[in-house]
């Protein structure tokens, strides 16, 4: 015994081999310790011998027995599913029972081909198709989608069209629901601060998209991905929730996974959907696809016509239950068309949505619902204005492409002004109608005026479409001069509405990151429009810098998480700021070398400088002929120039990312320079003043969040 303890044996070989093994006629080998021999642990198949199967008296018609068992159930389970699912409550919990009888089964009965085939087509009865009855009670006209016919030769489920959504009942009030918080990996307490934060102020900024939820208990009850995705949002505004911001997010990205293959939702998971992608810039593009798709899966998109359609009294009552419902249905879809629209302006790609009744007869859906409560009415007034202004935009996108490198012929003129036209309407007939918020104050009204120049800013940055930096051999169009002009005059509106409106400043955290993306990209505008594109625009630089320092400051001192996206914004406006300070110093000084050494020349021959050399002469008009001339008449500061400078500054961004230059002195930027023997302090040799005469790189459309979206 004591010789066997000291040297055991590696490996054992059965009496008899295992049925897979005998099949094979390999050896068959187990491991001590273990009751599979080493083939089938292997191959991950069960390892069964004779000796096994000798327990049942007939294993073959056993296994056939059970089989049509389990059938049967899950055959039961399903259709009670389907029942309790068409009458708007909870789906039953999967058969536990049955898990994982399939690879108990004996191997033979496994290898015999019949069983093979009934075992599939249990599993296919079960998982895949509808039964009979089911499609019986689908038949219609022959005039129907392809995909019809399709499910009803092969009666496979993925093919079926879902049912609208049902509102979920909630989860039994006794049972805890299934959640981050019953596993334990988000605190109670911190649950019901995030989820009373949102709830007090931050929810208002999305026309109360939530507000039909007074607490924590009644978001878990209607769905985790509200939840979920609530927390996430809240989390992210809170500076002290910055570890409860990384365990939220992971969560929604894994409800988000699963999201895309469920067929049992509810209309409050695609609400949690719709608030994920107004907030959360990083997965904004990808999850807004995904929700609307699904949400058109299933007809999210047809309540419209089930409340104002001619059959709306039947369709509102079989589908959705009431007309309240519906309506709810209907403003979530009018969100979904926002969200839509507004990553397609930001990242310059065509929307999903297409042109539907729903969103055309916005002006139908007010008339409806005007009798509602006066909170209700002013939330549709919010939500349709934006309906109303982003069709418009879609024209724009529509007439225009999105080729950004395609310039704009001088025969659009006429459109370009009729839509200028249109949105100057439009702020005037919606500045009227949006009332007061109890909460937010006069924010509605203050978010209509930043829509309203955001929405110009759009329209009229067309006309720098294919422009180049030299105005001299590619000049603009001398019609579309103002209405350059007036993005111009757009962009600096946002940054002031922004900085300085009492309502906007202190929503400033909370606000949506379209706001965030479009007031980085005015800023972007404005500095490239008085940098390289100065010789098609005279702009005055210094009151420009001032409104962009403004910002940074803005950014910097909002209280929020690092993952924010203003913490982002500050940090990569601030530091292309004072990169390019320091770029356009070394320019400045090598342009004053080369002219100081034309000065020596043309004393060495005799040359009067005041009369030949170009430096000398010093306009301080801003009008175009001089400005034009003396641009033309100067060798290196010239538009080439400026657009070098910029060049240069996200180049040395970009590999020097870290870098900061605050303790560059002004003087050291700026020198004094004489001319006649006076001192020049903080001008340029054209006339304008230098001090933050710097120059900031714009990013394309795809990465006007400072690479963030």
């Amino acid at each position: 015994m004591d010789e066997n303890a000291a040297f055991p044996v590696e490996r054992s070989r059965r009496m008899t081999a295992c049925l897979p093994c005998q099949k094979q006629k390999v050896r068959c080998i187990t491991e001590p310790g273990r009751t599979a021999c080493r083939r089938c642990l292997k191959r991950e198949v069960p390892c069964v011998s004779k000796k096994d199967v000798s327990n049942s008296s007939n294993p073959l018609q056993s296994s056939i027995f059970r089989s049509a068992v389990i059938h049967d159930l899950r055959n039961i389970h399903a259709a009670v599913s389907e029942l309790k699912v068409a009458s708007a409550q909870s789906p039953l919990p999967p058969l536990r029972s049955v898990l994982g009888t399939t690879d108990s089964e004996a191997p033979e009965a496994r290898s015999s081909p019949n069983m093979q085939r009934l075992e599939d087509t249990n599993d296919l009865d079960a998982e895949m198709l509808d039964d009979p009855s089911t499609l019986a009670s689908r038949a219609g006209s022959p005039s129907h989608a392809p995909i019809t016919s399709l499910y009803q030769i092969t009666r496979l489920r993925s093919l079926r069209s879902k049912r609208l959504p049902v509102f979920s009942s909630g989860n039994d009030s006794r049972s805890q629901p299934s959640d981050l918080i019953s596993r334990g990996a988000l605190g109670l307490a911190d649950a019901q601060r995030l989820i009373g934060a949102y709830l007090s102020k931050t929810d208002h900024y999305l026309y109360g998209v939530a507000s039909k939820f007074k607490d924590l208990d009644s978001i878990r009850n209607a769905s985790s991905l509200l939840l979920v995705a609530i927390c996430t949002v809240s989390a992210l505004h809170n500076p002290s929730s910055q570890s409860l911001y990384r365990v939220c997010n992971t969560e929604l990205r894994k409800l988000v996974s699963n999201f895309v293959f469920t067929s049992t939702v509810n209309l409050e998971d695609f609400r949690g959907l719709c608030i994920a992608c107004f907030w959360l810039s990083d997965i904004a593009w990808p999850v807004s696809g995904l929700t609307i798709r699904r949400a058109v899966e299933f007809g999210l998109q047809k309540s419209y016509n089930m409340v104002f359609g001619p059959d709306s009294s039947a369709g509102a009552s079989s589908l959705v239950g009431t007309r309240g419902e519906a309506i709810e249905c209907i403003r979530l879809w009018y969100l979904l068309c926002i969200c839509d629209q507004h990553l397609s302006i930001l990242y310059g790609r065509p929307s999903i949505i297409e042109a539907q009744d729903s969103v055309h007869e916005w002006e139908s859906y007010l008339r409806e619902v005007q009798d509602e409560n006066i909170e209700s009415e002013n939330t549709d007034v919010r939500i349709v204005s934006q309906i109303a202004m982003l069709t418009l935009l879609n024209k724009v996108t529509k007439l225009f492409g999105t080729n950004l490198e395609l310039r704009i012929p001088k025969i659009f003129k006429p459109q370009l002004d009729q839509f200028i036209h249109q949105l100057d309407q439009w702020v005037a007939i919606w500045l009227n109608r949006c009332q007061n918020h109890a909460i937010i104050g006069d924010y509605p009204s203050k978010a209509v005026s930043l829509h309203f120049y955001f929405a110009k800013l759009f329209v009229c940055s067309h006309v720098f479409r294919g422009l180049t930096s030299d105005a001299i051999h590619d000049p603009m169009a001398e019609d579309f001069k103002d209405i350059a002009l007036m993005a111009v005059s757009s962009a600096k509106s946002v940054v002031n509405l922004i900085t300085q409106d009492p309502d906007l400043s202190p929503a400033f955290v909370g606000l949506p990151h379209y706001f965030h993306t479009m007031i980085a990209f005015a800023c972007s505008f404005l500095l490239k429009i008085t940098t390289k594109y100065r010789g098609h625009i005279d702009t005055e630089a210094q009151p420009i810098f001032d409104m962009i320092t403004q910002v940074v400051g803005l950014c910097r001192t909002t209280v929020s998480t690092p993952h924010h996206l203003l913490h982002w914004m500050g940090e990569g406006l601030q530091s292309l700021l004072t990169t390019c300070i320091a770029a356009t110093a070394k320019i400045e000084s090598e342009r004053r070398q080369r002219l100081e050494e034309s000065r020596r020349l043309a004393q060495k021959a005799g040359v009067d400088g005041a009369q030949h050399s170009p430096s000398m002469h010093i306009p301080l008009s801003t009008e175009a002929s001089s400005s034009q001339a003396y641009e033309s008449s100067r060798p290196i500061d010239n538009v080439q120039g400026l657009g070098n400078v910029w060049d240069t500054a996200r180049e040395t961004a970009m590999v020097f990312p870290g870098e900061r230059y605050d303790e560059i002195s002004y003087q050291t930027l700026n020198p004094l320079f004489q001319v006649n023997g006076t001192d020049q302090g903080g001008l340029r040799l054209d006339g304008t003043e230098s001090a933050w005469n710097a120059s900031l790189a714009l990013f394309d459309v795809e990465h006007m969040g400072f690479g963030l979206l």
